[in-house]
């Protein structure tokens, strides 16, 4: 009988480790998941603030571009 309470003893220690271990790994998964979230939203972030720029900056080239063209017609004419 001292056998299989020993046993049983272990078996509850080793489902106790067991679900120790789940909940430390399901913690840490849940963090990792956030961090790649996050990193998601970030390089999202990132690419929507690139294309600003580029529009930005397409637009000053089409306004340099309207004021060269009028400049040289002015020159031109002139």
């Amino acid at each position: 009988m001292r056998k299989s309470r020993i046993n049983s003893q272990t078996v509850i220690g080793i489902l106790k480790f067991l679900f120790s271990l789940f909940f430390i790994i399901s913690i840490e998964a849940t963090v990792w998941i956030s961090q790649v979230e996050q990193l998601l939203l970030l390089s999202r972030v990132s690419l929507q603030i690139k294309q600003n720029i580029h529009q930005k900056q397409r637009n000053v080239l089409l306004k340099y571009q309207h004021l060269v063209k009028i400049l040289m017609l002015n020159l031109v004419l002139n």
